[in-house]
């Protein structure tokens, strides 16, 4: 692949402020900034265009990440409006995108509006605020090439400032299929090596397979751990009962039964994941599991090594002072 040019303005003279990034080629613009920076962003022309945009931030009644995805014929308008809006408490962080010109239009910025949803969704690493949606075609087969082109370059851009949500978690298909096989599979121990070119190389943050069991009610739940995340795999079991489990759990729950991720199982005792879904910490993705409060860290153990992810995380710990104290 051909390299691309970038460039970064950034407006205010900070990396904080509003940021203004655009990729040489490419006709759109992706605007960069802070909750707080709003009205810098409505000092400008382009506030009033049409685009999509994309909101940010910490739910703060749990703790996880939350994005939304809208569009707008008056991207300003429409924000200022989330401005006052308490379901939007959680945004921090802006992105816009529109293009140098008045060329995208409703129908433009509805379609990339679905293809942005439906790609967050499929990379499942923050909880969507979006209700769903259909699947929305554009009349012209001309516009939907020349629009998915443009939503290829538009993630490329978001992603080069940081914004991952469109990033597929660490573990790719292979993992998760040799992650479901049984904890003494010796695919398990090949499929991490295989992340590995040459014996010299450390894997410290390779994605380890893990697996839950509760030992009260049987449940077993199977996940893909990285960077402190836990991708739980489709198949996996959850129980049915809730006593002892956080109120914002139990709402978490419901929404995941409601959007059809959890549905009963073959045994009728529990639920079942439809689908891998990503958790950001281990504990939470435990409880849910198991229906009650669970500490995540020594529940979830390595297939494996059987050990916890405690002890692991440990062992790394103590591995990374023993390099640095052997190169100071």
């Amino acid at each position: 692949m051909r390299g691309k040019t970038m460039e970064l303005f950034l407006a205010d003279g900070t990396a904080e402020g509003l940021t203004i990034c655009d990729l040489k080629n490419w006709s759109g613009h992706v605007f960069k900034f802070r909750r707080e920076g709003l009205a810098r962003f409505l000092s400008l022309q382009e506030s009033s265009r049409t685009g999509v945009y994309i909101l940010r931030g910490i739910d703060l009644s749990d703790g996880e990440p939350r994005i939304y995805i809208g569009e707008s014929d008056n991207i300003g308008s429409r924000l200022k409006q989330h401005s006052k809006n308490p379901d939007k408490d959680f945004w921090s962080e802006t992105y816009i995108i529109c293009s140098k010109d008045t060329h995208l239009t409703k129908t433009h910025a509805l379609f990339v509006e679905f293809m942005l949803i439906e790609k967050a969704a499929e990379s499942g690493r923050y909880r969507l605020s979006n209700s769903k949606m259909s699947a929305y075609d554009l009349a012209s087969k001309a516009d939907s090439a020349y629009l998915r082109s443009f939503v290829d370059d538009a993630l490329l851009v978001l992603s080069a400032t940081g914004l991952d949500i469109f990033v597929p978690p660490a573990a790719t298909a292979a993992k998760f299929e040799s992650a479901h096989a049984t904890p003494t599979d010796p695919t398990i121990s090949v499929s991490m090596a295989d992340d590995v070119p040459d014996a010299g190389r450390s894997f410290e943050n390779a994605p380890l397979h893990v697996e839950l069991r509760d030992v009260k009610t049987g449940l077993r739940a199977l996940g893909v751990e990285t960077e402190g995340k836990i991708l739980v795999l489709k198949g996996s079991q959850v129980s049915l009962g809730t006593k002892g489990l956080a109120s914002h759990l139990v709402k978490r729950r419901e929404e995941l039964i409601r959007d059809g991720i959890l549905a009963p199982a073959a045994e009728e005792s529990r639920l079942e994941f439809q689908v891998d879904y990503l958790f950001n910490h281990a504990s939470p993705s435990a409880a849910l599991i198991a229906g009650r409060s669970m500490q995540g860290l020594d529940d979830w153990k390595d297939t494996h090594s059987g050990k916890t992810l405690r002890e692991i995380y440990a062992e790394r710990a103590e591995r990374a002072s023993v390099r640095e104290a052997a190169t100071a």
